[in-house]
């Protein structure tokens, strides 16, 4: 998201017609898949349902339910973070939330705005990871703050960018950290969508390079929900989303930095796959067959790439078949700003 504009297209109309909300980053469940028919090849002015100019920059997406677009933004010389909330239908601000953020240094492709919020029927829920703290914050749909949580500082090369997600009545979060000259806590993070209170914590190692990775969540054919890591410092890995225990990991599927978050693929769809690079290249694309929670079968890998063609900062699309469509360039839905 730039200073510039949010563009809405009238195309989103159909799909939110029937209840089909895009409640987080990449949409459902993260794999970039919606059900809307209309969606032109080429983008033009005609598609376009209303333009307006959004407070602050940033690279997160917006994120909608039923008549409402939630987004997120910084004003990063003020120090603020921005949550607003648009109308749908003709783009108006219904109203606007900010925090106070301390300054820090980063990459300069990355914000302060960078995690994408997610939304459910009752909250909207914004992520703000500095090296000062991190806070995550519920506001109700009319902008009423539920609950405010501050958790420690992100210490890494870039600053931080994974967003959180929800599943079932549990916002889940990464809060991981790289390498430094003092040790670091890092962990996985569930908290109750009504409360804020901490459900669990799985701590995790510290990695030399921290992951960017938005966990998503996979349903086996016969067991309960599984919710689906990758980092490098564990690889791939299926928690338990109830008591966030480790199911099962995959730790040496990657070899490098883990940004894209991963996707479901295959006729069953039983292949997890995601991918690692350094640099401006990618290192490896891997699918994983999950194992299951009673050891009866543990995880495999079905093949990998390694190849400097591999996608790295995007997150790959995979869709019906055993075939996963990789693009080296990632075009978010909604804001006007394209990023690689």
């Amino acid at each position: 998201m730039s200073a510039g504009a949010l563009v809405v297209f009238a195309i989103l109309s159909a799909p939110l017609a029937q209840g089909n909300e895009w409640t987080r980053f990449r949409g459902p469940n993260g794999q970039g898949i919606s059900n809307a028919d209309t969606i032109p090849i080429k983008w033009t002015e005609k598609d376009y349902n209303w333009k307006v100019t959004l407070p602050g920059v940033g690279h997160s997406s917006a994120v909608v339910w039923a008549d409402k677009v939630f987004v997120t933004g910084a004003d990063q010389q003020a120090g603020r973070g921005i949550v607003a909330a648009l109308n749908v239908s003709d783009g108006k601000t219904l109203w606007v939330s900010e925090y106070e953020l301390p300054p820090y240094r980063m990459n300069s492709l990355n914000s302060y705005a960078t995690a994408t919020p997610v939304v459910d029927a009752n909250r909207v829920y914004s992520l703000w990871p500095t090296p000062q703290a991190t806070i995550l914050v519920a506001l109700d749909h009319a902008g009423k703050e539920a609950w405010k949580r501050t958790f420690g500082g992100v210490h890494c090369q870039h600053g931080a960018g994974s967003s959180p997600t929800v599943l079932d009545d549990i916002v889940v979060f990464t809060h991981e950290h790289e390498n430094g000259d003092k040790p670091e806590h890092s962990a996985w993070i569930a908290v109750d969508c009504k409360t804020g209170r901490t459900r669990w914590e799985l701590e995790r190692q510290t990695s030399p390079k921290t992951s960017y990775s938005t966990p998503c969540v996979y349903q086996p054919a016969a067991g309960t929900p599984q919710l689906i890591f990758t980092s490098l410092a564990h690889g791939m890995t299926g928690v338990d989303p109830r008591t966030g225990t480790v199911v099962w990991e995959a730790k040496s599927a990657f070899i490098s930095r883990v940004i894209s978050s991963p996707v479901i693929a295959g006729p069953a769809l039983d292949r997890l796959i995601g991918t690692c690079g350094d640099a401006s290249s990618g290192k490896r694309l891997v699918a994983i067959r999950p194992g299951t929670g009673d050891k009866s079968t543990e995880p495999t890998q079905v093949y990998k790439i390694d190849s400097g063609s591999v996608s790295y900062i995007p997150t790959p699309h995979g869709h019906g078949g055993p075939a996963v469509h990789v693009s080296r360039y990632w075009v978010r839905l909604l804001p006007s700003q394209c990023n690689r």
